[in-house]
């Protein structure tokens, strides 16, 4: 994926990561055991994907002097999503593992996939502009 850059990575992850967030509401109290790891599965090859594009584009926007920094600063910014993820865990399944509690879950990360769409297309389109 290094060879395509951060316009790929980043705009496949999205739209995968959008279907499997729309997935989770296929997710019912009868679901097969199977079909609920692939809903996760897919989730998670999409933030694996978005990974490699995150990292792409920050060495394509720094020097190599400033690489230990950015890095740094990258890594603390993925430690603060991870802690704020987790307590939107907590708030949204505070009252039980149910599946109502994990279709608020879904609406929640459904809102942030959307947020995120315009986002990676205006990074994308960045790029386009400057290195096409």
């Amino acid at each position: 994926m290094e060879r395509a850059g951060f316009r790929i990575p980043l705009l496949t992850s999205v739209l995968v990561g959008l279907v499997g967030v729309i997935l989770l509401f296929t997710v019912k109290d009868n679901s097969p055991l199977v079909w609920i790891g692939v809903v996760l599965a897919v989730t998670g090859i999409s933030n694996g994907i978005q990974n490699i594009g995150l990292q792409n584009l920050l060495y394509t926007f720094i020097s190599v002097k400033e690489s230990g920094i950015a890095s740094g600063l990258l890594m603390t910014s993925r430690f603060i999503g991870n802690i704020l993820a987790s307590s939107i865990y907590g708030v949204a399944f505070a009252t039980g593992m149910n599946v109502g509690n994990m279709s608020t879950m879904a609406i929640v990360l459904l809102v942030v996939a959307v947020v995120l769409v315009p986002g990676m297309l205006y990074v994308t389109v960045f790029e386009k502009k400057n290195y096409s």
